[in-house]
């Protein structure tokens, strides 16, 4: 099958659509709604190209190749259809660029940076608002900055079989949300947040700690999952000396973990993690014991039971290399001035 993209002749043996076609060859095609892992929906018209003998722009990623098709994705049609779609999406769009967790990494600033018109039309128009969801305890919506791409409920509906999340009204009411007030119930939560091409759903951990110019990506293993799933871990430097020192900044002494996300690898996970992968590393810095706590005069009489002292870690280690300890750590013997019986609680 010849295929000419650009005047430029192309071998095709796959049964490929046009950006499919257009990714395996390194050649830009801007998209919203597209996913190489969800099914196609087609409804940013971002992707439009310009064919041959088409009278109108053709959405390149529903649209399978064919024998001699002539693409153009640089043609003076396709440049100002892309700038149109832009145009369209910033009219409702907040200005919360500065503020906002998705901010150099999201794909509309890119797009719009690379195929955008480069001056703006004054309209007399008021910004549509749409009310923020509660959809749990890990993300953050913003319903405002949504471009309704559909990612988020293609990802629920093909992987979850929930039905949670869907697009609600039509025309210039369209939101997407829940029919009812409820929460997104379900272990793959979290890669919603890396769905969203825009800052509509973030992830409430993530929030306002970093940008990701300032970020350290770590790739290795998940230690939580037998599959060894690869990951990358972003870590911060909370040291003052960030800027000064560059002994520190080269290496993990004064770094924090931010936020972990998935590594592509398609023989096991694709670009999926689960929410214990995700949002695990929180355990090392959070409610942590500092202190043993230990009680007196431990018996089955709860009126009895009277907190007594804290055993420090390092004091706690050094008895239990002594073994005088039984296996089960139940009563530990621990010489404080006198003998006595202690659990830790």
């Amino acid at each position: 099958m010849n295929i000419y993209i650009n005047n430029i002749k192309y071998k095709n043996n796959n049964k490929l659509n046009i950006i499919q076609f257009c990714n395996t060859l390194k050649i830009k095609i801007p998209v919203f709604c597209y996913h190489e892992n969800l099914n196609v929906a087609g409804n940013c018209r971002m992707c439009l190209v310009e064919i041959e003998k088409s009278p109108k722009p053709i959405v390149a990623c529903s649209t399978p190749l064919i024998n001699n098709m002539n693409i153009y994705t640089e043609s003076p049609l396709t440049k100002k259809s892309r700038e149109n779609v832009l145009e369209f999406l910033l009219v409702n769009h907040p200005l919360d660029c500065p503020i906002c967790d998705q901010g150099g990494e999201c794909d509309l600033q890119d797009n719009v940076k690379s195929f955008g018109i480069d001056r703006n039309r004054n309209f007399l128009y008021k910004k549509r608002s749409v009310e923020d969801k509660n959809l749990g305890a890990t993300i953050k919506t913003i319903m405002t900055r949504c471009i309704n791409c559909t990612r988020c409920v293609r990802f629920i509906t093909e992987y979850t079989n929930n039905d949670s999340l869907k697009v609600l009204g039509r025309s210039n009411t369209t939101e997407i949300g829940t029919y009812i007030n409820k929460f997104v119930k379900t272990e793959f939560s979290g890669n919603l947040v890396d769905l969203c091409p825009v800052g509509a759903l973030t992830s409430k951990q993530y929030a306002f700690i970093g940008r990701p110019w300032e970020l350290k990506k770590i790739k290795t293993l998940d230690y939580t999952d037998s599959l060894n799933i690869f990951i990358n871990v972003f870590t911060k430097n909370i040291s003052l000396s960030y800027n000064s020192n560059k002994n520190i900044s080269n290496n993990l002494k004064n770094d924090k973990i931010v936020r972990i996300l998935p590594n592509i690898n398609y023989n096991f996970n694709d670009n999926w993690i689960t929410d214990k992968t995700r949002f695990s590393f929180e355990g090392v810095y959070n409610n942590r014991l500092k202190d043993i706590n230990i009680i007196n005069n431990w018996n089955n009489n709860i009126s009895l039971r009277k907190k007594s002292n804290t055993l420090k870690w390092k004091d706690f280690f050094l008895f239990k290399k002594s073994n005088k300890y039984d296996k089960n750590f139940i009563n530990i013997k621990y010489n404080l001035n006198k003998n006595h019986f202690y659990k830790i609680i």
